[in-house]
Formats: structure tokens, sequence, C-alpha cells
């Protein structure tokens, strides 16, 4: 539609503000970050803030993320809390909003690939070859079963797993949709 937008920046060349020259609307009303480079709050032109915790073990410099906390106001909308295991792979993803309370638990086999997610509601299992390409997905008593892998065989068909973000962006489960177009098509 022909709008710009203008970037403000930090000392350290990081953004600050993002500004439309059309309507003259700041969208990024402001932003600070840690000595790392991470981001340490960004609030918008809706009055909410996001606030962005990390890791600060000592000597530990990985800047694994530990809380994501969206506020307007007084008020909590998300509240996200992540734990991880020593490969960093994430293990408990915790949403602590009121209201929203869910937990999402992941496991992960000795090749650091994902096994499992188990939440609240739902749960999917994860299975690979040893090649490690994905060969089934388990969810909901569905499972999606991928080509038979050869050597010198192209497989078809495959369906695309699409990670899906819940409503509240924390579920991170295949597309249950796309494994059953999958199923029906297999059929």
């Amino acid at each position: 539609d022909g709008e710009v937008v203008q970037t403000s920046y930090t000392a350290m060349g990081q953004p600050k503000t993002l500004k439309s020259t059309t309507s003259n609307m700041l969208y990024v009303t402001g932003a600070d970050y840690t000595a790392l480079g991470a981001p340490s709050w960004i609030t918008f032109l809706n009055g909410t803030r996001t606030d962005y915790s990390y890791s600060n073990q000592s000597g530990d410099q990985s800047q694994r993320l530990k809380q994501l906390k969206v506020t307007k106001g007084s008020t909590v909308l998300l509240d996200l809390n992540y734990s991880y295991d020593a490969a960093s792979n994430l293990t408990v993803l915790h949403e602590m909003t009121p209201s929203h309370g869910e937990q999402l638990t992941f496991s992960y086999d000795d090749f650091n690939r994902l096994r499992t997610v188990s939440g609240d509601t739902d749960s999917a299992s994860y299975t690979y070859d040893r090649l490690d390409r994905l060969t089934s997905v388990q969810e909901g008593g569905y499972t999606a079963i991928f080509g038979a892998w050869s050597a010198g065989t192209a497989t078809t068909g495959a369906p695309a797993i699409q990670a899906r973000l819940h409503e509240r962006g924390v579920q991170l489960l295949p597309s249950l949709s796309s494994v059953e177009r999958e199923l029906r098509r297999r059929v």
C-alpha cells in the first residue's frame, strides 16, 4: 500500500523503534538489549511490552531463553517459561499465563532427535531411520508413515508435516490436519 517505515537504532546498531513515515505511527516504541545483544524488552504501539529473560548460570553465555512475558499495563497476556537439557534441547515449555496454564514436555533420543511432545491434552511421537530422516509421526490415534526409504528410490507424496502454533504460540506439534489428509490420500 506504499507505506514506508523508518527504523531507529541503538548505539550498538540494534533496532530500537519502528515508525511509519506515511502515517507517522510508531509501531515499535522502544527496545533494549542485554550486554550480549539479545532483546531484553520491546514495547509496541498497542501498549504491550514483551520482556525476555535468559539463562544466567555461571559461565553460560548461550543466551537460552528462560522466560518470555507479554504484558499490557499490569495485565499478563502471556508468560512462557523454558527449560533445557545439557545438550540445549528444549525439555519443558510451561505457560504460566493466568487462565491459560499449560505445559509441554519434549523428549529426545541419544542423537538429540525429537522423540515425543506431550501436553495437557495432546501428545505426539516421532520415529526416524538410520539416516535421521523422519519416518513416522503418531498423534491422537493417527500415524503418518513416510515413504519407504531405500537407495536410489525417490519418495513421492510424503506429507509436509508443519509445525503448528497453538493460538497462544506454545504448541509445537505436527499439524494433525496434514496427517489426516495424507492418511486419507493413501487409503
